[in-house]
């Protein structure tokens, strides 16, 4: 609605600018209100007893009838000049002065023969019986000091020929040359020289909306657009058509008629276009039924079509089907307050009423009163001059802005889709290469499990047998040294050829396990987009024993596949933190703040999925502190385990005797060897000795119950 105030304000403020600029342009001329014409049809009727032509004095402008369309008429305007002429204005002898004074016709339409005083002083060609000439622009004739009559009289003649049925004589003024000049300069923009330069501005519009029509084929408003200005075009140029051969004069009026007609369809279908408003059926039948009649009266009615089409048909035709157009533009306004349909809405009324003007002046149809004071601009809408074409370049401006907000609101629309379509794009490429890794991972474990299967079925089928064999013999006494050393050899070289089949174990730390999952994972991802940071402390190095290292790998791994399958992720970052007596693990997962906005935060402890439930059973198996935060700048995921005795995860407490750990003293399910550096040690869990500074964690989900023996984990 603001933009609408805005715009309706901003042309009201032009409008008055342009009153203001309208009345100061004025020329110091004096109306000639009175003329006596003569002529051989001069209407019907007039004439003296012996036949000859009657002689009518008749006020200026005026509008006279002459007989039925396609005859050459001519008549004759005699002009008594001696009340506007002064002696300065006469010629001195001895002396040669230029004119002083001269005469403007406003519009001298059907050409003209300007006489004064017998001697012919200038016109323009006029009608004859092959050739016809409609100018519609106005004549200035000086009048040379020479030719006048000091002592009068001074005539000034006009001779006219036309073959339209009726006399256009407009209105006439006489003055000083400079102000002669000045407004005939002004008449002559107005009416011609812009009506040429809007038909080729038209035409020009109509070649830009070809080529987007050409571009896009479905878009119809680029369509409608071009149909339109091309008809602008073509009914701008019949209209200032001077010159045109008799035997053409009914098909150039035909063409005009048909082409205004078109005019009205067209821009009404574009109206119609714009506001995303099916037309009707009923009104695709009036538009036909009126650009059909329009084709077809005027060749059947014969002499009287030019003045019915002009009168009637055309201004009520053009009003059927624009209305309709207009009325839902109006709906349309007042129901979106936009300001496009808004300038559509007043550039189409504008049009509307510049058209029917022309055709109720231009065509004849409206005589207009004598102007008795001096010129000025405003002026121009008492004479018959076309006005129709000031108003097209606006509504194509309007067409055209229309169009631009189209094409926006598609570029628009196009540029979210991109945009959705490459995130989801990139968010399947980042889940895919984590479901890859999740299969290689997959791949692996079953590998592992069919291998541990493979050594089960060797060492039960080999190596268990023959232990049996050898128990047997050792428990009845009587033993073969020889046989017992041969059988002992042969289970070693068994044991040794299992081993060798066998993979190594996992003896690497944490840090370095996570350093290879992390560069893989950087290198899996760099393609697209999807940052990953991570940071391990290079301090002591933490071997877990058993499954703890998979576990907590795993929980990685799980955690970045729920980051790289959110649209919003733009990155994740891994920290690995050692503390005196504990290990923190921290994954933050940042959001993209160009994409839509994502889930609220969740409170700690709400699911979001099976994902998050493993993460925190893969926790207690661990013993350690799992937490889950999601908010609109990321998720955090906090993994906190203790790796001194006596010091549990947070949260986490228990009292479970261990034959690990002293009688009535607390579970220890952590073992510390953190000597200097290259002192030696011998770890009683990985049955190694070398320069040891390593953290060994044994998991408490593997310690035995007290008085049990807790299984080992070594080959």
């Amino acid at each position: 609605m603001t933009r609408i105030a805005l715009y309706l304000g901003g042309l009201g403020a032009a409008l008055a600018a342009l009153y203001v600029w309208v009345a100061g342009i004025s020329a110091e001329l004096t109306p000639i209100t009175q003329g006596r014409l003569r002529g051989a049809q001069v209407e019907a009727g007039e004439r003296t007893p012996d036949g000859t032509p009657q002689d009518r004095q008749m006020k200026l402008p005026a509008i006279t009838y002459l007989g039925q369309a396609g005859t050459l008429k001519e008549v004759t305007l005699t002009l008594d000049i001696d009340d506007f002429l002064s002696a300065d204005d006469m010629s001195v002898p001895g002396e040669r002065r230029p004119p002083a004074k001269g005469i403007l016709v406003t519009q001298a339409i059907n050409g003209m023969d300007v006489y004064l005083n017998g001697v012919w002083i200038g016109g323009y060609p006029r009608s004859t019986a092959q050739d016809r000439y409609v100018w519609y622009r106005p004549l200035r004739v000086s009048l040379p000091r020479r030719l006048l009559n000091a002592d009068g009289p001074n005539v000034v003649t006009l001779e006219i020929s036309t073959l339209n049925p009726k006399l256009v004589l407009a209105s006439i003024y006489v003055g000083r040359i400079a102000e002669v000049v000045r407004a005939q300069r002004i008449i002559s923009f107005v009416g011609t020289s812009s009506l040429d330069g809007i038909a080729l501005f038209s035409l020009i519009v109509a070649l830009f909306m070809l080529g987007g029509w050409l571009a896009s084929p479905r878009e119809k408003m680029l369509a409608l657009a071009f149909w339109t200005a091309l008809s602008l075009a073509a009914l701008l140029w019949l209209v200032s058509c001077t010159y045109l051969p008799a035997a053409y004069y009914k098909h150039w009026q035909w063409g005009i008629y048909v082409l205004s007609t078109l005019v009205a369809c067209l821009i009404s279908s574009f109206v119609f276009s714009a506001i995303q408003e099916p037309p009707g059926r009923r009104w695709y039948a009036l538009a036909g039924l009126t650009i059909a009649g329009t084709a077809v009266l005027y060749p059947a009615l014969g002499d009287g079509a030019q003045e019915f089409m002009s009168r009637y048909w055309i201004p009520l035709a053009i009003v059927a089907v624009y209305h309709r157009a207009c009325y839902r533009l109006v709906i349309y306004v007042a129901r979106h307050k936009e300001a496009v349909p808004s300038i559509l809405l007043v550039q189409c009324l504008m049009f509307l009423a510049s058209g029917i003007y022309d055709y109720w002046t231009v065509s004849e149809l409206v005589a207009r009163p004598p102007q008795d004071s001096r010129w000025w601009l405003a002026h121009v809408l008492d004479e018959p001059v076309i006005l129709t074409h000031l108003t097209v370049p606006l509504l194509l401006a309007a067409m055209s802005m229309a169009l631009l907000k189209r094409f926006h609101a598609n570029a628009l629309s196009t540029q979210q889709a991109n945009v959705t379509l490459r995130e989801t794009l990139l968010a399947r490429e980042r889940e895919l290469a984590v479901h890859y890794r999740k299969q290689q991972e997959a791949e692996h474990l079953s590998s592992v499990r069919m291998e541990r299967d493979r050594i089960h079925r060797d060492l039960h089928d080999s190596i268990g047998s023959r232990l049996v064999t050898m128990l047997f013999a050792v428990r009845n006494g009587t033993p073969d040294t020889s046989s017992l050393e041969r059988d002992l050899t042969t289970t070693i070289a068994d044991i040794r050829r299992i081993l060798a089949a066998t993979p190594n174990r996992e003896t690497r730390s944490l840090q370095d396990i996570l350093f290879s999952y992390c560069s893989a994972l950087e290198d899996t991802l760099a393609s697209t987009g999807f940052s990953v940071e991570y940071t391990l402390e290079s301090g002591e190095e933490v071997s877990l024993l058993g499954d703890a290292a998979l576990h907590i790998l795993l929980i990685v791994e799980e955690t970045v596949a729920n980051a790289v399958k959110c649209p919003r992720a733009g990155g994740v970052s891994i920290r690995l933190q050692l503390l005196d007596s504990s290990l923190i693990l921290l994954i933050d997962c940042a959001f993209d703040k160009d994409a839509a906005s994502g889930p609220a935060a969740t409170e700690k402890g709400v699911s979001l999925g099976r994902g998050l439930e493993n993460m925190r059973h893969r926790a207690e198996v661990l013993g350690a502190d799992y937490e889950f935060r999601i908010s609109e700048a990321g998720s955090s995921t906090t993994l906190f385990m203790p790796l001194v005795a006596g010091s549990p995860p947070r949260g986490v407490r228990t009292n479970a005797p261990d034959d690990l750990s002293p009688p009535g003293q607390a579970v220890r399910p952590f073992c510390l060897l953190a000597g200097p550096h290259g002192s030696t040690r011998r770890c009683a869990h990985c049955l190694l000795s070398w320069p040891c500074r390593a953290i060994h964690w044994l998991p408490r989900a593997r310690m035995a119950p007290a008085g049990q023996t807790p299984p080992d984990d070594t080959p």
